[in-house]
């Protein structure tokens, strides 16, 4: 990294390891430590870093984070291609991040801005990018981070999923309406909140009348929807109402919304379906 890059700028918002004290032991003018009081909110700390920075693009890691050996080999050359492009101050970058020792990748996170844009994270937890209060042009890189902060043991001894859920709160508060704050309280919040209080509240987030039940003709079109969808459909699969689940995975299919998560619930439930009424035959 510290090839890489022409300053590593660590904002400490009230460390308890031995992080500052190893940084003012390392002799090299690139890299620069500030203090930043925790007030609960990630995005506030993202954009100090923002504001201390003298590049004008920065790149953003946290510190359980860690770029894969390699990784950064054709990172300053696929920025600088990016420098005379016209519009960049409204375009972010995203990388490649697994969980280490799990099987999911995300590559929809924003991770690189341009200090001079018009672009600033927006949100306590599970913060966004806005430009102008509108969401960027986000470009992927293939370049790949590995995180451990959300492994089981992480989760538990940090108490993340509790203080991600109160910080969720008070965004659902100030954006009650943003259908991403209420897809990350409805996926924190899986096996943690009471389960009728939850299927309640995907019943809001999904539905364009409250009323009514769900069905394709009665949810809204949003980025978020059919991800809260999937979690909805986990829930039916635990409790077995395996039709529920065909009835608007067949809907969805049909209106050729057929995702590959679409298909597997499609089929899975089917199977488990078909599997119970032969059951029911043989015990007749």
């Amino acid at each position: 990294m510290v090839d890489t890059f022409d300053e590593i700028i660590i904002v400490d918002t009230g460390s308890n390891d031995k992080t500052k004290n190893i940084v003012c032991h390392i002799n090299n003018s690139k890299i620069k430590l500030y203090d930043y009081k925790w007030d609960n909110n990630f995005s506030n700390a993202r954009n100090f870093g923002i504001y201390v920075s003298t590049g004008d693009w920065v790149t953003f890691i946290d510190a359980d984070e860690e770029f894969l050996e390699g990784s950064l080999f054709f990172y300053r050359d696929i920025i600088s291609v990016f420098n005379d492009m016209k519009g960049k101050e409204n375009v972010v970058f995203s990388f490649k991040i697994k969980e280490k020792n799990l099987n999911n990748i995300y590559d929809d996170i924003p991770r690189v801005v341009y200090k001079n844009g018009n672009c600033k994270y927006f949100g306590r937890v599970h913060e966004e990018v806005r430009c102008n209060n509108n969401i960027p042009l986000l470009l992927k890189l293939k370049i790949e981070l590995v995180h451990d902060g959300y492994n089981s043991m992480v989760m538990k001894n940090k108490r993340k999923i509790s203080r991600n859920l109160n910080l969720l709160k008070k965004m659902l508060i100030e954006e009650p309406e943003y259908q991403r704050w209420q897809y990350f309280y409805i996926r924190d919040g899986l096996n943690i909140l009471p389960e009728n209080e939850l299927v309640e509240f995907i019943n809001k987030s999904i539905k364009i009348n409250f009323e009514k039940s769900i069905s394709i003709e009665n949810l809204k079109v949003d980025t978020y929807t059919f991800k809260i969808l999937d979690i909805y459909f986990e829930i039916l699969l635990k409790k077995g109402f395996f039709l529920e689940i065909i009835q608007l995975t067949d809907g969805l299919i049909n209106r050729g919304i057929n995702n590959y998560n679409t298909i597997y619930y499609n089929t899975l439930s089917k199977i488990l379906n078909e599997k119970n009424n032969l059951a029911i035959l043989l015990e007749e």
